[in-house]
């Protein structure tokens, strides 16, 4: 059972990492910004940052259970 939490986990932070952009070059971060509009960044950083909160809440509970067991 942990492993499928942890799993879980693991995927919404890498998903989090591609919504935001966190492997883009500096000069794509720069263009997207120039070509999205504030409402359009604000989406894409709320969604990013729930993904990620959500993505520690299961591997926080992988580990827990990890340990309980």
């Amino acid at each position: 059972m942990e492993g499928y939490s942890f799993l879980i986990g693991v995927t919404l932070i890498i998903l989090a990492g591609i919504i935001s952009g966190v492997g883009s070059s500096f000069e794509q971060q720069r263009m997207n910004f120039e070509t999205e509009t504030y409402l359009e960044r604000t989406k894409k950083h709320n969604i990013s940052f729930w993904f990620f909160i959500l993505g520690m809440i299961f591997v926080v509970a992988s580990v827990l259970l990890f340990l309980i067991r």
